[in-house]
């Protein structure tokens, strides 16, 4: 009677052990595709094109002893990935570099870069992004979807997934035709968004501000900047020959430019 009693406890016991670890897998998948399904439809009515829209995940991986298992794991990642697979890698002046490149469906490009430093500590990117000029409301949602697919995929590498999703075009004539109009597309994304200003650079020919929102999750590796906590920034750029305003979005933060 014990011995079952101990069975059926066990059995319970990896049953909710299983349940929690299936939660936190969903939790984190969810979090990030919320910034991108979020932001997608509330950027819309501040670019005015279809915006220019990259996703990127980067990690720490696994260490290599050799250039030889460089290029294996690399190829290893390829597979998981659904990459091409490379027969070579380039040796740049203080690191190793494996990369895959593939056109995906509906004008999505996708690079899969693995980098290898000399202490054999490594760092893992993936870069999706819609074509110039491609973006259209197809590609949007094959870019949702693959977001979702590579972070089931990171998770089974035992990869919390860090995507930085960025969303670039120019800006909406609702708001462009002034300096205050252009001011004022920061105070409408500010309230769609529920911002809260944590900084500020100016210069001659841009604006960009840092803000934080409980709508949208906190990335852990920029919670102690000198800003404080942050998880959207927002830039206005005025090209000085054409005088085109260009609006980037990014959360946790712009990392292209601008």
């Amino acid at each position: 009677m014990k011995r079952s009693i101990t069975l059926i406890l066990v059995a319970f016991s990896l049953l909710i052990g299983a349940w929690a670890v299936h939660v936190q897998a969903q939790t984190v998948q969810t979090a990030g595709s919320a910034s991108l399904q979020l932001l997608l439809p509330v950027s819309k009515q501040a670019i005015g094109t279809e915006p220019h829209l990259i996703l990127k995940h980067t990690s720490t991986y696994k260490t290599y002893p050799n250039e030889e298992e460089f290029l294996r794991i690399g190829q290893e990642l390829s597979r998981t990935f659904g990459m091409p697979e490379q027969t070579v890698f380039t040796r740049e002046q203080d690191h190793l570099l494996y990369k895959s490149e593939a056109a995906l469906q509906n004008h999505v490009q996708f690079t899969l870069t693995w980098i290898g430093y000399a202490d054999g500590t490594t760092t893992f990117m993936m870069t999706a992004q819609t074509e110039d000029g491609a973006a259209s409301e197809a590609s949007e949602q094959s870019m949702v979807q693959l977001q979702q697919q590579l972070s089931g995929k990171l998770q089974e590498l035992g990869l919390a997934p860090h995507w930085n999703v960025i969303l670039q075009g120019t800006l909406s004539d609702t708001f462009a035709d002034t300096e205050q109009d252009q001011l004022s597309v920061y105070r409408w994304l500010s309230e769609q968004l529920q911002l809260k200003e944590v900084g500020r650079y100016q210069d001659k020919g841009s604006t960009s501000i840092s803000y934080y929102s409980q709508l949208l999750p906190a990335e852990p590796q920029i919670k102690n900047t000198q800003l404080g906590q942050m998880n959207v920034q927002i830039a206005i750029h005025r090209n000085s020959v054409t005088k085109e305003r260009r609006i980037t979005i990014g959360t946790p933060a712009i990392s292209v430019e601008y």
